[in-house]
């Protein structure tokens, strides 16, 4: 049996299913924030609340970071596979 073990990349810098560009939302929270008199405008963002928001990882086509790791799973088992195949084929 082969011992060279499969090797995941040190970054993406690409999404590894479609291999475009990978981008993120994050939710900021927000305190003292002024309104209009109104309240249609914000006259003021306030200040950083301090409180982490949701951060949401995707690609420009749409995969989920979710996704993005399973694929490299299965990529990972995949070439796991092929490795014994062609080693019990060389036995």
């Amino acid at each position: 049996m082969s011992s060279m073990k499969t090797q995941r990349p040190a970054d993406l810098t690409a999404c590894p299913i479609c291999d475009t560009r990978i981008q993120s939302t994050r939710t900021v929270y927000m305190s003292d924030l002024v309104l209009s008199g109104d309240g249609t405008e914000i006259l003021d963002d306030g200040r950083d609340s301090g409180v982490d928001g949701d951060t949401r990882v995707y690609c420009a086509e749409d995969h989920t970071q979710a996704e993005m790791i399973a694929h490299l799973d299965l990529l990972e088992f995949t070439q796991l596979v092929n490795r014994r195949v062609q080693t019990r084929g060389q036995e």
